[in-house]
């Protein structure tokens, strides 16, 4: 469970600092509706990932103080809650929904640099031992 608390902390921690550097380029060169737009996507995503694995966490490790049923029953509810947020943001004009898919796909992006950080300890960490 080690390494799954790992990567999951990598994971977040990455999408995190992707977003910032997103926002930070991005102030330069978009309009304010797309620099609302990622962040909106940003924060959703991650805030998402993070209900996800607290709730996974506690259904699958000892003594399973929330079982799986009503964790997916939190994650659905936190989805729907999420779906509402970017459709009343897009029906409003609020973000650009453009801005919304760049700043969703920063998740994509924290488990890309998990899994090449995972690829470098195997390669160079384990290799030493």
């Amino acid at each position: 469970m080690k390494d799954q608390r790992r990567i999951l902390g990598v994971t977040k921690h990455s999408s995190i600092g992707v977003l910032y550097l997103l926002i930070i380029f991005s102030m330069f060169n978009f309009s304010l509706p797309v620099i609302l737009g990622m962040l909106l996507g940003g924060l959703v995503s991650v805030l998402n990932f993070q209900v996800l694995c607290k709730s996974v966490e506690k259904a699958l490790t000892p003594p399973h103080e929330l079982q799986m049923g009503p964790a997916l029953v939190k994650h659905y509810i936190s989805f729907g809650i999420s779906v509402v947020i970017i459709s009343l943001s897009i029906i409003f004009h609020w973000v650009h929904p453009l801005g919304l898919v760049a700043g969703v796909s920063v998740i994509v992006m924290g488990f890309f640099i998990a899994t090449f950080v995972e690829i470098m300890r195997i390669l160079f960490w384990r290799k030493g031992r």
